[in-house]
């Protein structure tokens, strides 16, 4: 982490850095930091050619939301969650797994 925020200070909107950190925010289930990186990082995705890894980072990041709201018994705002995780994958078989499984409860 410490690298990639020094990194952050010299090269303050660099995308893949941005994406990099927010990958390991959502690893820590810091999901509201990792959407913000993921916000500046799509300002710049056209040009660097990055929309499918920003795009894909998006979802995956809405999914691991979901996921805890799941967990903390938030059925009714998992599936909402789950919903904004469908608008950047909506070819994942597992986002559709965790929205059904939310739907049950």
């Amino acid at each position: 982490f410490e690298n990639i925020s020094q990194g952050l200070e010299l090269f303050r909107d660099m995308p893949k850095l941005l994406l990099l950190r927010a990958s390991l925010y959502r690893e820590q289930n810091e999901c509201q930091k990792a959407l913000n990186d993921l916000e500046r990082a799509s300002k710049f995705m056209f040009v660097d050619g990055l929309e499918h890894q920003v795009n894909a980072q998006i979802g995956l990041t809405y999914n691991t939301m979901g996921i805890s709201l799941f967990s903390l018994g938030k059925y009714h705002d998992s599936v909402t969650i789950f919903n904004e995780a469908l608008n950047f994958m909506d070819q994942d078989p597992g986002v559709y797994i965790n929205r059904g499984d939310a739907y049950r409860e």
